[in-house]
């Protein structure tokens, strides 16, 4: 009963009245859900590799590991501490690179690469040129604001094999998406095979950036709460040379999980960047992706709304 409750919600925003993609998705979730199982995979961004080394309570699927200075000096050992599996680390490049960092980070890159690490992360589209010649997989970050079908078919064009959807969008948005692009990508070729295109992915819980500037004033309140015409928290922080604004409360769609799978969803992300993480704060994070424990709301962000 609660499996077609879900399913006639989706039929409501056009999802499951023809035979695209994403019913076949929905109902290849059904039959998941029935097992108890997700089919999508679970991918952990991080700002640093000292949680790779530790024992979860939970195996995600990938790593996501943010590029800076402080990630560097343990790319021995994540490695040697990963085996094969390092392969599928993915590199996540920072959102602003001043001028003056450009030649380092090309070189960074350089180095991951002959390291054999193939797996990056860019956060706009020009990040892409640094790859040039590089035999490499190249996944968007959400701050490519993809948020509709056009947009990802854009981004895919551009040679990415993975694309975070927009965290902006709400459900009905999100859903017209997802299918617009599968619906695209399952047109014949010239050549005849049917391509269905990138992975699509979606931040699913964290407090992620949701501004970025250039400017890094000394007169920006670093560290201290400012409070929003809706009463909302944010944290504005200074890093890398650039000024980032987070909410002081993370978000959580990890309970949609289903249903995400169902609209098209290929892989949900846990940002744990900026977060304060002790082992009571990770077994709640854990909790929270096995979907038990009774366990306090979290905001769903635009998801359950409307944008505006």
């Amino acid at each position: 009963a609660r499996i077609q409750k879900k399913l006639n919600r989706l039929r409501s925003f056009g999802l499951g009245t023809s035979t695209t993609p994403v019913q076949n998705a929905s109902e290849k979730t059904k039959q998941l859900r029935t097992r108890g199982t997700y089919g999508s995979e679970l991918w952990l961004r991080l700002d640093s590799p000292h949680l790779i080394f530790q024992k979860l309570g939970f195996t995600p699927d990938r790593y996501v590991l943010n590029l800076q200075k402080n990630s560097m000096s343990d790319v021995s050992r994540i490695k040697q501490y990963l085996g094969r599996e390092a392969r599928s680390l993915i590199w996540a490049l920072p959102p602003v690179v001043h001028d003056g960092a450009l030649p380092p980070l090309k070189k960074t890159i350089k180095t991951l690469i002959r390291s054999g690490f193939r797996s990056f992360q860019v956060a706009h589209l020009s990040q892409a040129d640094m790859f040039d010649g590089e035999n490499v997989y190249l996944f968007g970050d959400y701050s490519l604001n993809l948020l509709n079908s056009q947009a990802l078919l854009m981004a895919q064009a551009q040679g990415l094999r993975g694309l975070q959807c927009c965290i902006e969008a709400d459900r009905d948005c999100l859903a017209r998406a997802v299918t617009g692009f599968r619906q695209a990508m399952a047109q014949p070729a010239k050549n005849n095979r049917q391509d269905h295109g990138a992975q699509l992915g979606m931040t699913v819980f964290g407090s992620p950036p949701l501004f970025t500037s250039r400017i890094a004033a000394d007169h920006f309140a670093y560290g201290r709460g400012i409070i929003s015409p809706k009463n909302e928290e944010f944290i504005i922080e200074k890093k890398g040379g650039y000024t980032q604004t987070r909410a002081k409360k993370s978000f959580s769609l990890l309970p949609y999980r289903y249903e995400l799978e169902a609209i098209g969803i290929n892989y949900v992300v846990v940002d744990l960047t900026g977060l304060k993480l002790g082992r009571k704060e990770l077994q709640d994070i854990g909790y929270r992706i096995a979907n038990k424990g009774k366990l306090y709301r979290l905001p769903t962000f635009n998801y359950l709304g409307t944008l505006e």
